[in-house]
């Protein structure tokens, strides 16, 4: 609805990318907090606060 009367800048086009990148993101932060105490786990905290 805020698309169709201009509220929203991004259309449906942007509903895919964006849920991708979450569960990317969500997928990296519980990774890193299940590998914890561990040489991944540390590359991927590294990794998960530099891109935050």
């Amino acid at each position: 609805m805020g698309t169709l009367y201009g509220f929203v800048p991004l259309d449906r086009a942007w509903l895919t990318p964006g849920w991708g990148v979450f569960i990317a993101l969500l997928s990296l932060t519980w990774s890193a907090f299940v590998q914890r105490e561990t040489d991944l786990g540390f590359r991927l905290t590294k990794i998960d606060e530099t891109l935050r």
